[in-house]
């Protein structure tokens, strides 16, 4: 560290009591009844223009220090400046900086010590002290919140503090600061936290505390397990309740022409109230045509959740309905089948790694997309599909993970087929580039110009488990024409939060029940084509 005196640099000995190889200081305790002595010592200047030292001092950390010892230009003993400042307070903690000089100016602070004088009079006094939640919001929809804090004790100074939800089970002793992000209990309903602090005599205060009402807005999530069954020209739809304590129902809805947003909208086919994570039903007379419905579950509070969504295409004189499940997940009808990797604004490939990142950085570009390939050839030539929804399991995000909700689309690649053993934010075979595009930090193309737009889009909060997207678009394409099938994308957010994230499970996860699985109900079209096509053109060319 240096400082310039008169256009030049003179050396700054850095002033630190734990380091004792690099500078040294020494506490003498006068007998004196208020007040101590402090020594101190550290390695000499050189420059001929020095005049002399100062030592700042006071009682805040960090400054301002209103108080200050001349210590002059003495003699080294030992190859060492010694100075000392004296007439401290008995009990008070001080904060030390020392300073060079010449005859004009004077150089930056030196690292800051500190001290304590040792009371005359044991400290039996605990530090008095303060919480507030959110600034002193009345109430949250989030269980993440930061406390404010004050404490402060005329005799040791405040030292640590721990924290409770329930006044009973407290967190490991910290070091005193006037701030702390805290997780609340789960749960709607008041909540209580509460504050110990200690001072430097061991001291620990009564108990604070402060309350906020946490407010339920957050939906049970959505439905699972989705499909259907025709028979006697009734339709059956069949699905799984997620497992959330506060689960109450789930309405089912339909259009004629597209899925019901909301519970508003749309055919009311039947609102059903059953217990969480129990396999539900519902039978009831369909006309023929293609009926788009749209599930949605709500909880005790009546917040509804995004919406699963499920096509029927109803042909009473069609072929048989088959639902299907592909990918490594367990319970899979196709092992196998399934391929997916990661890429990032950097040369590595992630086919091996047993997550699948999605990041935005900087602000609003993308920075991880996932990458995957469904082999479709269990399917028959033909088919017409009638849903087809990929399940993906979020198991954590990073840090805080951003912001509180963070869309992830979900995309079929064109122009290039990725090989997703080589693949990278550059490439998508190891060689070649994906098209070039500005999208991406760098320019780094990302693939951001080889896919189309979004098929569907999820805007997830921080909830762990399966997430879902409706691809019966991009299946039907494919089984048509399978030629095309290049591959899915699921997209990082483009409109976030610097360093906003989620994190998910690749079919690499040690845990089958959270590797990716795509369920697809299709119809067999009635009247299979041949394996071999027939012949065409045929005349007669000679006959006797």
């Amino acid at each position: 560290m240096t400082f310039k005196i008169k256009n030049k640099y003179y050396r700054l000995v850095y002033f630190f009591v734990a380091i004792f190889s690099l500078f040294l200081i020494t506490i003498n305790i006068a007998f004196a009844a208020e007040d101590c002595t402090a020594d101190f010592s550290w390695l000499p200047n050189s420059e001929s223009e020095l005049a002399g030292y100062r030592i700042y001092y006071g009682t805040t950390h960090n400054g301002p220090y209103d108080l200050v010892a001349e210590v002059g230009n003495p003699e080294p003993v030992d190859g060492r400046i010694h100075g000392s400042v004296s007439g401290l307070t008995d009990g008070l903690t001080y904060y030390f900086v020392c300073v060079a000089y010449d005859a004009e100016l004077e150089s930056d602070y030196s690292i800051e010590a500190s001290y304590t004088c040792p009371s005359s009079q044991p400290d039996i006094i605990p530090p008095i002290g303060n919480i507030i939640i959110d600034g002193g919001s009345a109430s949250t929809e989030n269980i993440s919140v930061l406390l404010t804090l004050s404490a402060t004790d005329s005799e040791s100074g405040v030292s640590e503090m721990q924290f409770s939800n329930n006044n009973v089970d407290w967190s490991t002793p910290e070091a005193y600061n006037t701030s702390k992000s805290w997780v609340l209990n789960d749960g709607p309903g008041t909540k209580t936290v509460y504050v110990k602090f200690k001072d430097g005599a061991e001291n620990w205060s009564v108990v604070y505390s402060d309350s906020i009402e946490l407010v339920d807005n957050t939906s049970p999530g959505d439905v699972t397990a989705v499909s259907y069954s025709v028979a006697n020209e009734n339709l059956t739809l069949n699905w799984t309740n997620p497992a959330v304590v506060d689960f109450k129902g789930t309405m089912v809805k339909y259009g004629a022409s597209a899925y019901p947003a909301d519970h508003t909208e749309g055919v009311l086919s039947c609102d059903q109230e059953t217990d969480p994570g129990e396999s539900d039903s519902y039978t009831d007379s369909i006309p023929e045509g293609t009926h788009y419905f749209s599930f949605f579950t709500y909880d005790q509070n009546e917040n509804y959740s995004q919406t699963t969504h499920l096509m029927v295409i109803i042909s009473y004189s069609a072929g048989e309905t088959y639902t299907k499940v592909f990918g490594d997940a367990s319970g899979s009808d196709h092992q196998g089948t399934i391929q997916d990797t990661f890429i990032g604004i950097n040369t590595d490939n992630n086919i091996s790694s047993e997550d699948l990142n999605t990041y935005t950085w900087p602000v609003d570009q993308v920075a991880n997309a996932i990458i995957m390939k469904v082999d479709l050839a269990a399917i028959p030539i033909g088919a017409q599909i009638q849903s087809a929804v990929l399940y993906v399991y979020m198991n954590a995000f990073s840090e805080t993970g951003g912001d509180d909700l963070y869309d992830i689309s979900i995309h079929k690649i064109i122009n290039h087929n990725p090989d997703l053993s080589q693949c990278t934010g550059y490439t998508y075979d190891g060689v070649s580039t994906w098209t070039a595009n500005d999208s991406c930090y760098n320019d780094i193309p990302m693939a951001q110009a080889d896919i189309t737009a979004a098929e569907d889009s999820k805007s997830l909060d921080k909830t762990i488990g399966y997430k879902n997207w409706n691809i019966i678009g991009i299946i039907q394409d494919w089984v048509a024409d399978p030629e095309t099938n290049f591959g899915l994308l699921l997209n990082s957010d483009s409109a976030a939060g610097s360093d906003s994230n989620r994190v998910f499970s690749s079919s690499e996860a040690s845990d089958p029940n959270q590797r990716p699985k795509l369920e697809i109900t299709y119809t067999t079209s009635g009247n299979p084509p041949p394996a071999v096509p027939a012949p065409t053109g045929l005349v007669v060319i000679s006959a006797e």
